[in-house]
């Protein structure tokens, strides 16, 4: 199937994935953008198609986001949450309804993380080997926050799905923290 294809609307109108993220995205006020929007042809849904029939996690993006400093967990808690406030795609779930593939945002909810102690950079990247390794659901929570505390370093270890994030949202991510 084209998954870059015009559909039809619901006041009947064709549109392709770049008509519609304009209508119903780019040329609104945030506050006037909608909170549910069908999906079905969008880029992103070549990694779903791909997902849904090799029955397991095609892609999970996992990175880790160290600062130099002394912050208390709670002050990390408080930026992870900042974090998922601004930024939508943190909260994007997927669902599949008689084949029909839809995306929505959840409201934002203040978050709790887990808290991982590591004893040195060696120890947290093992274990962020094999964390990586675990797939996400496509039908659960597509990004992953974990507080990290080392010695003398804090941060986050982050797990996200490919369908809602690359490299580069880590990168964009980092910036924000």
């Amino acid at each position: 199937k084209d998954l870059r294809r015009a559909i039809k609307q619901s006041d009947g109108t064709l549109l392709n994935p770049f008509q519609q993220a304009k209508r119903y995205a780019a040329e609104l006020p945030y506050s006037q953008r909608p909170r549910w929007i069908v999906t079905c042809n969008f880029q992103e849904f070549l990694i779903y198609d791909m997902e849904k029939f090799s029955g397991g996690a095609v892609s999970v993006i996992c990175g880790c986001i160290l600062i130099n400093e002394k912050k208390q967990p709670v002050e990390i808690k408080k930026a992870t949450n900042e974090l998922f406030r601004l930024n939508d795609a943190l909260r994007i779930r997927i669902s599949d309804t008689e084949g029909i593939a839809q995306q929505s945002v959840n409201q934002y909810e203040e978050q709790d993380f887990s808290l991982l102690q590591f004893g040195s950079k060696a120890e947290l990247d093992e274990y962020a080997n094999s964390y990586a390794k675990i797939p996400l659901s496509l039908y659960g929570n597509l990004a992953e926050f974990n507080i990290v505390v080392l010695p003398n370093r804090v941060g986050l270890l982050i797990k996200m799905h490919h369908i809602i994030c690359d490299a580069w949202t880590l990168a964009l991510l980092g910036t924000q923290f």
